[in-house]
This record gives structure tokens, sequence and C-alpha cells, in this order.
């Protein structure tokens, strides 16, 4: 959980228009990560997650041949601008003598939702695009209640999450705990770490913020911890907070507990997703 080796960025036409890879290639750079840019065909094929719950349910593909050919044509051209946003990032297509920073290019085919929470369960990080505005994507939901591993969620823009200061959401919680654990090597390359709970969250479940900053002492991080008076809902008194402490990060626990998502994916983890215009890491 202290190390990023492997990054996965779906990519599609938002990712490339909001520069995802772009960002995630200064990750991969910067923690001496694989990045893998992943391309979600329409086609779904017998390898693909979910190829087995739709044949079962009468689902069958007729590949038609105007389906195939306009499949073809989508992933050329993902696969021509990943080509060229890789050779602008001069990231090698293979790891180097003593680097593993490189980047590829990979094809799965089936719904993006389902294929991405599926792949993240290999991956140490995933890296998206916030849905439009005002929307969570369902994509983002079902890595954070499937997948097993942390995504970021990048606001449009050029903004990435290295070296500025990163505010740490707490309230005690166990998703809470998971996050912690995979944004150390975001806390340990940021230029400076905040602890926040807002109105004592954490203390009130026996761990609070002064605990969390002690602990991140143990790994090298020092942090500063404070309490955030709650106006507005949670996820409102947590945008304010990040903006405040002019942070380019909030790292947080996202609250999810089904695959029906919708109905009860946590009204704090949906408000804030919805209303931030700064880089969210997110674990569950």
């Amino acid at each position: 959980m202290s190390e990023i080796r492997a990054i996965l960025v779906p990519l599609d036409e938002a990712a490339l228009e909001r520069r995802v890879l772009e960002r995630a290639l200064a990750l991969g750079r910067r923690f001496d990560a694989v990045v893998e840019a992943l391309h979600i065909s329409p086609l779904p094929r017998p390898n693909d997650p979910g190829w087995e719950a739709l044949t079962k349910r009468g689902m069958g593909f007729a590949l038609t041949e105007d389906a195939m050919r306009e499949a073809m044509a989508a992933e050329e051209r993902m696969r021509g601008e990943y080509e060229k946003i890789r050779r602008r990032g001069e990231a090698p297509e293979t790891a180097t003598a003593g680097r593993r920073f490189a980047a590829r290019f990979a094809v799965a085919g089936g719904a993006e939702d389902l294929v991405v929470a599926t792949r993240a369960r290999v991956s140490d990080l995933v890296v998206a695009a916030r849905g439009g505005e005002g929307e969570v994507s369902e994509t983002i939901e079902a890595v954070l209640t499937e997948g097993g591993r942390p995504i970021l969620v990048l606001p449009p823009g050029e903004l990435t999450p290295l070296d500025g200061t990163c505010v740490l959401a707490w309230n005690g919680r166990p998703e809470a705990a998971r996050a912690l654990a995979f944004a150390l090597p975001f806390l340990r390359a940021a230029a400076a770490t905040v602890v926040v709970e807002v109105d004592e969250a954490g203390t009130r479940r026996g761990v609070g913020a002064g605990s969390v900053a002690h602990y991140l002492a143990q790994h090298g991080v020092e942090a500063r911890d404070h309490n955030a008076d709650k106006r507005g809902s949670i996820g409102e008194t947590l945008v304010r907070a990040t903006h405040e402490h002019e942070a380019n990060l909030l790292v947080m626990g996202g609250a999810a507990y089904s695959r029906v998502r919708r109905m009860i994916f946590g009204h704090v983890t949906r408000d804030v997703i919805e209303t931030a215009d700064f880089p969210l890491l997110m674990a569950n």
C-alpha cells in the first residue's frame, strides 16, 4: 500500500479532452510506475469481464460488419491519440535500466464501469476524470464499490496533485484508514499535509486527527492536525477547508456500500466529487 507501481487510466474522449493521460504520465514518472491507458471497446469478447453473465442471460452479440468497423475505428483513434501523448510526454514503451516508468496501451471490451473496476484490482491506482458538471460517473462509483483500489478523480484543467499541500479528511472510519494508507506516496511527495476532521468526528470515534499526524510522522510525513467546524454539509465543509489550506489534493474515504450504487452511495462522497475543483484521492 505504500508504493505505486501500476497506474490504470480509462482512455475515452472525456479523458482526452481533460488531459487525464498527460497528468497520469506525470504521476507515473514521479512514482516510477507503469501507466496503462485502457480503451474500452463496446464489443465484449469471451475473456472480458461480464461476458459469462451476458451470455447466460441470452445476450450474445451479433458482430455485424458495421459494428466491427466502428469498434476498430474507435480503437485505432484512441491508439493514435495515446501514441501522440506518449511521445510528447517522452514515456518509454518498456522499462529502461534502473527505471520502471513506462506506458502501454490496452483494449478490453464491455461495460466501462465493470471493466475498469475489474482491472483496478490488479492496479495500484486508477486515474479518471470526473463526470460532467454535477455528475459522478458510474466508473468512479464502480471503482469505489468494487475495485478495491484507490481512485484519483481529476477536475478539468492542468492541476496534478504533486508537491503542494495535501488535506487528509479524517473521521476515524475504516474507509478513511484505507485512504490514509493508500495516500502515503502522495503525502510523502507533498510540501505540507493537514489532517482535517469535521466537528472532531475522529476524536469521537477514539482516534483523532492528532493521532493520525503522529502515525504519519512514523512514515516520514510531517503533518499538522486541524478541526473544522461544520458549516453546511460535511462535504461543503471539507471542500471549504481544502480551499482555505490552498491544497491541491484532498484525500478521503469514499463511502459506497453496494452494487446498487445510486441509492446508497455515500452522500458526503457524492457531494465532494460533484463540487470539488481540485483532485480527489478516494478509497472505500
